[in-house]
């Protein structure tokens, strides 16, 4: 991967770091970037067992949910 077109993966593997240190919301935030910056959004993200912290976080639940 060309190192200048990261495509929010860094950020998003910051995110997964803040949500298992219980830092919620910087873990939220980094993952709304990753998507910004054109991490994929996919199944896996619901899978990923680095974001269990963040099921019962409601501003995690509407990041994730279906648009519709």
């Amino acid at each position: 991967m060309n190192p200048r077109y990261k495509y929010g993966q860094h950020l998003y593997c910051r995110a997964r770091i803040a949500s298992l240190l219980g830092e919620k919301k910087e873990a939220v935030d980094l993952l709304s970037q990753a998507f910004a910056q054109g991490y994929h959004f996919s199944i896996s993200v619901h899978h990923e067992p680095d974001f269990e912290p963040l099921r019962d976080y409601q501003p995690f639940q509407e990041l994730v949910r279906p648009k519709g």
